[in-house]
């Protein structure tokens, strides 16, 4: 698996962050450094990359914390395209 890195500078990538679409529980994934994660963002979910396993991202998809796209989500938290979990994300998007 290839390394993370920070949506925003680029550096290596501690945390899976969501952050809003609009106003609502779900927002979209990033992963962040530390230093920006600590910046004034209007972050929604905060969870250690040390922490985030299959389980815990399809659980981010059940419990409604995002709607990202599960394929790119994938490839952005794990650094590589993953069907089969992002299939799995996917049964739990919530339709309009």
């Amino acid at each position: 698996m290839d390394p993370v890195h920070c949506a925003n500078c680029g550096q290596p990538a501690e945390w899976l962050v969501t952050l809003p679409y609009s106003d609502g529980l779900a927002g979209r994934v990033l992963v962040y450094g530390n230093d920006c994660r600590n910046r004034d963002m209007p972050i929604l979910v905060s969870i250690s990359l040390e922490m985030v396993d299959e389980y815990m991202f399809v659980e981010m998809y059940r419990l409604g914390y995002t709607e990202s796209s599960p394929d790119t989500a994938t490839e952005i938290v794990f650094g590589e395209e993953r069907p089969d979990l992002a299939a799995r994300a996917k049964r739990h998007l919530r339709r309009c």
